[in-house]
């Protein structure tokens, strides 16, 4: 431990607490020779977390936070971190109205200071000390600038100096142009924000960023231009950041990703986007854009689908022959895509669904897909799905009627191809009206190629079903199913008109089999999905529900083989035990005016947890009992389904049920025969193995004595002088729970941190009960 630390400890030590034996063990460890790391580090936290807890007053808190300074003060020495010690410093000074104090003066000259080797740590403290105090920093000057060649300061607690004073905002500046890019543009980006004396400070650093090729600077260059505007940025200006940008996306030097940056830049310029909408003007033309026109030798492929979408950006907002040759050679590159073989599919369909969306349909295109599906049958979902795009333009009813010609002039194919031209003929948009004798001679057709085969079959009157009056007849040798289905199909067709047939049959027949594949509960699932659901019921609610008391019932603290193990043992395994019961609802139902019948009731608690009960009917006495495994206190929501008087379906969401704090603790239950001292021993292996990997907490204590509300979780007497008590509890899902009434606090331990918070809602509950 470095020189003068320990005194700085103890003197930490000194100053939290009551200086007697009720402080947590940590606190009490800090006043010896050498305190463990782990006793320094629980220390901080406890002041991060409640520090009124061990700091009562401002002189308390001006003592601890002076304590805390000189442990600032040392050279960094293995223990807790400097950030950890900034942190706690600061809170104790907000939490004990202290930031007024010359300790805090003497904290924000630390924190300001050049080179302070935790400057994230160092903003956030002075961002809450201002907030706390607002006007701490006013009139303090700038720290001073480290000469050239020198470490930069810590830009965050420079940035934080400056915001309440405006006139150190150029120094400030010239300090950044020291540090590197990416903490020139974390400067420039935290400066615009703060209350500058004129968009002009700006200007000397924008001459140096305009010729910059840092990603991160020219960014920050964006952001002064969207922030300021022509505040700040000549026509000179954007004209000379475009095409510096436009210039570095087509850069070979530069890695792929870089360049992307720079496209994405371009196209989020702030004159450029969106483009396609009124406004400002666009300043990228398709002349200044032509060296960003994507090829087909683009790498990444992302790297062609980005230069294609804002080439075609381009030439839709801007007119003129320039626009027209773009247009032509975004078409021709697309055509290329679909000429080029399998690896190039995706890229093509992309570039088409771009094309359709900027420029509008174009028949060569339709043509080139309906190519590329014959050539790949396999392709139909991703050609089915850039029909969909671009609706507004014409592409999704010029693409379906290329690609139902193509299936149609082509004869039908044997094997799995098939379905794919059958989807396609049923799903391809524009389908409806003229066409229906080739389709119903094609359908003939694939029927026979399909022979028997119950997937084939059901795949023809699929599609049949969306484009013809009558299904066409199956083979002989057809699979019973399909015949069926195709049997029923002809009854509907004789019956109902072609409307009505379409409504019918628009989800792909009448009585379709469950799909192969899909698992018994899962297509429950999909019809219960589908299922008429019940009406909501009007008020008042039609039935009430009435909580039972339910005694707790003491739960195993730990295995009981493991009370061979004596009561430490027996303690460290309880301490490792997660497992508890859940919360148990005894209800009675209480029937409204009407009587219901099927009623069924829907729990959820807090953390997602589900139960459901059901009732036949519901009686005078009727009674549920469900169990629940809560995440918290909050009430639990109620809803019924019932089927009401006359057959209908209704739903009502009932009253809440709300839930006690001690509700969610289960008493622990010792082995029987342990007298006190066993019990007390037990307890204590217990607060030791939460100690070494817990959580813990110290609360006031109401008044002495054992509250009555904690009888059933009491272990034992603590052994000691005064009236102190050991309680122990679960908790579902998480796991210990233990609590220390001694002198005038409650020391709490959980094995995890969601548990102090119930077991101190409970604790602050039965205290101010019993007071």
């Amino acid at each position: 431990m470095a020189p003068g630390a320990a005194e700085a400890w103890a003197r930490l030590g000194a100053a939290l607490g009551g200086g007697d034996h009720r402080d947590p063990p940590a606190v009490r460890a800090l006043r010896g020779p050498a305190p463990a790391r782990r006793h320094q580090v629980s220390v901080l936290w406890l002041l991060l977390e409640s520090p009124s807890s061990v700091c009562p007053s401002r002189a308390a808190g001006e003592e601890a936070a002076g304590a805390l300074l000189a442990l600032l003060a040392l050279p960094e020495p293995p223990g807790p971190p400097r950030a950890l010690l900034l942190l706690a410093t600061a809170t104790v000074l907000v939490a004990t109205g202290a930031a007024a104090a010359p300790t805090a003066a003497a904290f924000v000259s630390l924190l300001l200071r050049p080179d302070e080797p935790r400057p994230a740590a160092a903003a956030e403290c002075l961002r809450e000390l201002q907030a706390a105090r607002p006007g701490l920093l006013s009139g303090r000057p700038p720290p001073p600038l480290p000469a050239r060649g020198r470490p930069p300061p810590a830009p965050l607690a420079l940035l934080l100096a400056a915001a309440p004073a405006p006139g150190a905002v150029p120094a400030l500046l010239d300090g950044a142009f020291l540090q590197p890019a990416a903490a020139q543009a974390q400067a420039l980006w935290a400066l615009s924000r703060a209350a500058v004396p004129a968009p002009a400070v700006f200007k000397a650093p924008l001459v140096r960023l305009l010729g910059t090729g840092e990603a991160a600077l020219l960014h920050a260059a964006l952001h002064l231009k969207a922030a300021f505007g022509d505040a700040l940025f000549t026509a000179e200006d954007e004209a000379f950041l475009l095409r510096r940008l436009a210039g570095l996306a087509q850069h070979p030097a530069l890695p792929p990703p870089r360049r992307l940056f720079f496209l994405e830049c371009v196209a989020a310029f702030p004159e450029n986007r969106p483009l396609g909408a009124g406004g400002p003007p666009v300043l990228l033309t398709p002349r200044l854009a032509a060296g960003l026109f994507p090829g087909r030798l683009d790498a990444p492929p992302g790297a062609l689908l980005a230069r294609y979408e804002l080439a075609a950006a381009v030439c839709a907002e801007n007119g003129g022959r320039d626009a027209e040759r773009g247009g032509s050679c975004l078409r021709q590159l697309a055509l290329e895509l679909a000429a080029a073989g399998p690896p190039a599919a995706g890229l093509f369909c992309g570039a088409a669904a771009l094309y359709a969306a900027h420029l509008g349909a174009d028949a060569a295109l339709a043509a080139a897909a309906a190519g590329l599906f014959l050539r790949r049958p396999a392709l139909a979902p991703a050609l089915l799905d850039l029909a969909k795009a671009a609706g507004g333009s014409g592409w999704p009813a010029a693409l379906g009627a290329a690609l139902r010609q193509a299936v149609l002039g082509a004869p039908p194919p044997a094997g799995p191809e098939l379905r794919w031209h059958l989807r396609v003929l049923a799903r391809a948009p524009g389908g409806g009206g003229g066409g229906r004798a080739e389709a119903a001679r094609y359908l003939r057709r694939a029927a026979a190629a399909a022979g028997g085969d119950w997937r084939g079959g059901h795949a023809v009157l699929t599609a049949a079903a969306r484009l013809l009056p009558a299904p066409p007849p199956p083979p002989p040798a057809a699979d019973a199913d399909v015949r069926d289905r195709a049997r029923l199909y002809g009854a509907l067709a004789a019956c109902l008109s072609p409307a009505k047939l379409q409504a019918v049959t628009r989800r792909g027949g009448g009585l379709p089999a469950r799909p192969r594949g899909l698992s018994a509960p899962a297509a429950a699932g999909a019809a219960a999905a589908t299922a008429p659901r019940p009406r909501p019921a009007a008020e008042p609610a039609p039935l009430l529900l009435r909580r039972l008391p339910e005694p707790p019932r003491p739960v195993a603290a730990a295995p009981a083989d493991a009370a061979a193990a004596g009561p430490a043992g027996y303690g460290r395994a309880a301490a490792r035990r997660r497992a508890a019961p859940g919360l148990r609802l005894r209800l009675q139902v209480e029937p409204g005016p009407q009587r219901l019948l099927a009623v069924q009731l829907r729990f959820e608690a807090e953390g997602g947890a589900v139960a459901e009960a059901r009732l036949a009917a519901v009686g005078p006495a009727a009674e549920v009992a469900v169990a629940l495994r809560p995440r918290g206190g909050r009430p639990v929501a109620v809803g019924a389904a019932f089927t009401a008087p006359g057959g209908r379906a209704l739903a009502a969401r009932l009253p809440p049920l709300p839930l006690a704090p001690g509700e969610l603790l289960w008493p622990l239950a010792l082995p029987p025969g342990w007298g006190p001292s066993r019990r007390r021993r037990a307890f204590g292996a217990m607060w030791q193995a939460l100690a070494e990997a817990g959580a813990e907490t110290a609360l006031p204590r109401a008044g002495p004595g054992l509250p009555p509300a904690l009888a059933a979780f009491a272990v034992a007497w603590d052994g000691g002088d005064g009236d102190g008590w050991l309680v122990a509890a679960a908790l579902p899902g998480r796991g210990l729970a233990l609590a220390w009434l001694r002198g005038p606090r409650v020391a709490a331990r959980a094995a995890r941190w969601a548990a102090l918070a119930p077991l101190g809602c409970f604790l602050r509950r039965a205290g101010a009960a019993a007071a």
